[in-house]
């Protein structure tokens, strides 16, 4: 029976037998014997099952996670990483703290983090494991010192391969070789990434026959998007929403500016009319625009409840426009509503260099006139501060420029 749970949630590893990696057995060893005043560092792509394993490994341990939708300053380090150190277990049980994505603390919001960490690495017996993409960053040379490094091996595309049948046969999913070969080697070692693949591709109780398969990196947005069209299962749609950390909606007040590149309500817009056809791409466009309205209705009385209507209408709404998927494999686009792409949209390339100019006012206690005139001659040095003025995606590319 094919499942209506996300796929990268059911086949969540569960013990070392179920993982990919063949670097487990180190994170295992930290883990029976933690090292006092060091902690353990899981480097690897995105995908390749760096939080999966400390968490299939560490079934028995009490866990702590610090995740990168959490404020990671010194206070919150502090209290959360602190007390829970401090304190006994509940359930008699051993004690570990995960830091995942340890690469996304940055900015004024996590200030004091990295250095809080780095002592309580010091001082406490209860082993800590940090993950992380990569961390060719100064900010991070001092907490590195503490560090005991494993650096996972992404799985061959043989091993994806056998991992994929396996799921096909506990779904009673019919499949070939050839389909999951293909799913595999784009997957580029992301095991997340051919998992989406994998569900996005089946249709009823077999697999759809994608033409082409064609990922630099698929980030979890596409992924998203991938589940969303692909599927007819509302519960589906709704996961695949659930797990992204990107606004749903443009945020700011001018409905005009697209702020950045991850506003899903976008994503979907600019996309939908090349997955869906005929009819499909209107009752899906219908349920988008309806956003809008309720987008309005959030800015007019705050009551922020209609998000959750939102969220259906985004993904439920678009998944189920459709009556057939759509076997290609389909190349998603960054929308045109960037005033970089679009010179119709050139003023608000301009008044951007003035948001600036009031950011870099505002931080530095000078006029606005000022930091307008001398903005120009600056620009290298406030590149070089980045987390200090928190630069918005836009802002960041007209100091580029």
């Amino acid at each position: 029976m094919y499942s209506t749970m996300l796929f990268i949630d059911k086949y969540q590893p569960k013990n070392e037998s179920e993982l990919l990696n063949t670097e487990w057995s180190k994170v295992k060893s930290f883990l029976d014997q933690p090292i006092k005043g060091k902690f353990l560092l899981v480097l690897g792509l995105p995908g390749v099952g760096k939080s999966a394993t400390v968490t299939a490994l560490a079934k028995d341990f009490e866990i702590l996670v610090l995740n990168a939708s959490m404020s990671r300053n010194k206070q919150a380090i502090q209290s959360l990483v602190g007390a829970f150190c401090s304190q006994g277990s509940l359930f008699g049980k051993k004690k570990l703290v995960l830091v995942d994505e340890l690469d996304a603390i940055s900015g004024r919001s996590d200030s004091g983090g990295l250095a809080e960490l780095k002592a309580i690495v010091e001082s406490t017996s209860v082993p800590i494991i940090a993950t992380a993409n990569d961390l060719n960053h100064d900010k991070f040379s001092a907490l590195l010192r503490k560090a005991e490094v494993v650096t996972l091996t992404p799985p061959s595309w043989g091993r994806i391969t056998e991992f994929l049948a396996d799921v096909c046969t506990k779904e009673g999913v019919t499949f070939t070789d050839a389909q999951l070969k293909k799913i595999a080697i784009a997957s580029q070692g992301d095991v997340r990434a051919a998992l989406n693949d994998l569900q996005s591709s089946v249709s009823g109780d077999s697999l759809m026959d994608i033409e082409e398969f064609d990922r630099e990196t698929r980030g979890e947005l596409l992924q998203s998007l991938a589940l969303i069209f692909k599927t007819k299962d509302p519960l589906i749609a709704q996961q695949a929403l659930d797990r992204l950390d990107e606004p749903l909606l443009n945020q700011i007040n001018y409905p005009i500016v697209y702020s950045g590149e991850n506003s899903v309500r976008y994503w979907l817009e600019e996309n939908v009319i090349h997955e869906y056809d005929g009819d499909a791409v209107y009752q899906a466009l219908k349920n988008i625009s309806f956003t809008d309205v309720l987008q309005g209705r959030i800015r007019r009385t705050g009551y922020w409840r209609f998000l959750s209507y939102v969220r259906d209408f985004l993904g439920p709404g678009v998944a189920l426009a459709k009556t057939e998927k759509n076997t290609k494999q389909t190349p998603y686009k960054i929308i045109f509503r960037s005033p970089k792409r679009n010179p119709q949209l050139w003023w608000i390339t301009s008044s951007t260099k003035k948001l600036v100019a009031q950011k870099v006012a505002r931080l530095t206690h000078t006029s606005h006139q000022y930091a307008l005139k001398e903005l120009s001659y600056i620009k290298p040095l406030l590149l070089q501060d980045q987390d200090y003025f928190e630069w918005e995606p836009n802002e960041l590319k007209w100091l580029n420029k």
